[in-house]
């Protein structure tokens, strides 16, 4: 049958595997939801707190802080000790970052938060490909983790277009305290039917050893140069999509929130569509470096566009918000070439190592442009809230540019893999 074909899972109910993948996107679906949330929020953070555009970029950034830091211990903790265990405890202690977040009358009770949070969701993304690779053959783990990017992306692109006047209405408070509720329910639901998958037997015999995994991961070239550009890409998603994009489509191309919204929700429907459509078409032309350059190339062009030219119809700038996601779909890529130049026993560790490097430009982008903005004078201030122009955006926004071009660069400095398992080709 045609399921035993796509799982590992041979001799488990064919609908177990789409279970286990289910549970582990929702967790991915709520990391990336936080993670985006903020921009919607910074008009209220900075009247909370009394920020200005350095403080609310350092506070955004505390979540990254963290979640970059326990990429790599997410991966060998979940080679060692498998997901139910380390996923069940990973999303209480990012219920517990919601709460302290949520309830946080100073700016330090927030750093906290925002430092728990990141550390609880550090998980999500790579628990949900650990699970995925686990319990699905591997010619199709392409395919999987492209159709679980789409439908974060589509949920979350959603999540966009209502999170504005859900904030307005509710505050961000009551938001963050939504997200602590659901991650407490999915904590249970983790505890009790989340099962080893079959392939982890195997991981076992091999053996897993700290040292190697390391080893293999950090003294790789192809590793960092393939981190290197996925993360370079990223800063679209974490720099763009997550902070900076809402006010930067309102002061510099004049949207009003709700219109803005929408214009992040095309990104983000971009990456739906393009993850699966580059994964397809990497697949069938046996080629990653190729299709990783043209869309890096693209980017870098689309990116261009939004920031120089003025006077931009609605139209376009929808036009190129949805080029830009499309493009960006391609760095799942990434992903697909870590797990095709790693050992089978070390591939969370070494995913959990790309995905450090693909949320890195958050800590350090989101700052560097809030310091930007710092440096020209406000606007004005509205009932609190720091102001900045048109042209201090545009000139901030450079930096974006910075990093695509460097991703072009890392693309090109990438071997072939010919969507090819390297490592057993080699032993």
């Amino acid at each position: 049958m045609q399921h035993e074909n796509i799982s590992n899972a041979e001799n488990y109910p064919f609908y177990l595997p789409w279970c286990m993948w289910a549970l582990g996107l929702v967790f991915a679906l709520l990391q990336f939801f936080t993670q985006l949330a903020t921009g919607h929020m910074t008009g209220q953070l900075m009247q909370t707190f009394e920020l200005e555009a350095i403080g609310i970029g350092y506070l955004s950034a505390a979540f990254f802080y963290t979640f970059l830091l326990m990429q790599i211990p997410a991966g060998l903790l979940l080679d060692r000790f498998g997901t139910k265990v380390v996923l069940t405890v990973a999303l209480l202690c990012f219920t517990a970052g919601c709460w302290a977040f949520a309830s946080a009358e100073w700016i330090v009770v927030a750093w906290i938060g925002r430092l728990l949070m990141g550390m609880g969701s550090a998980f999500g993304f790579i628990g949900m490909l650990s699970l995925a690779a686990g319990w699905f053959s591997s010619q199709y783990f392409v395919f999987i983790v492209a159709w679980s990017e789409a439908v974060v992306m589509i949920m979350v692109a959603m999540s966009q277009v209502l999170l504005p006047g859900w904030i307005a209405q509710v505050g961000w408070r009551e938001v963050i305290l939504t997200c602590a509720e659901c991650s407490s329910i999915l904590a249970l639901l983790f505890a009790l039917f989340i099962r080893q998958a079959p392939s982890a037997d195997e991981q076992k015999q091999n053996g897993f050893k700290l040292s190697l995994a390391l080893q293999q991961t950090l003294m790789s070239k192809q590793a960092w140069l393939n981190g290197l550009t996925s993360g370079t890409m990223g800063v679209l998603l974490t720099v763009f999509a997550a902070l900076w994009g809402v006010p930067f489509l309102m002061h510099v191309h004049e949207l009003s929130a709700e219109q803005a919204g929408w214009g992040i929700a095309l990104v983000l429907t971009g990456i739906a569509l393009g993850a699966p459509l580059m994964g397809w078409w990497s697949n069938r032309l046996k080629l990653r470096r190729p299709v990783l350059l043209i869309n890096t190339f693209a980017m870098l062009i689309g990116m261009f566009l939004l920031i120089t030219l003025e006077n931009l119809s609605l139209f376009w700038v929808y036009s190129l918000l949805l080029f830009l996601g499309l493009t960006n779909g391609t760095y799942v890529l990434c992903f697909s070439i870590a797990k095709e130049i790693s050992l089978p026993a070390n591939r969370n560790t070494a995913m959990g190592f790309i995905n450090m490097l693909t949320m890195s430009g958050s800590i350090i982008l989101q700052p560097v442009i809030g310091y930007i903005l710092a440096w020209n004078e406000i606007d004005e201030i509205v009932e609190g809230i720091p102001h900045y122009g048109a042209a201090d955006y545009r000139y901030a926004f450079i930096v974006l540019i910075f990093s695509f071009i460097l991703s072009c660069f890392f693309a090109w400095c990438l071997k072939e893999t010919h969507c090819k398992d390297q490592c057993s080709s080699q032993h």
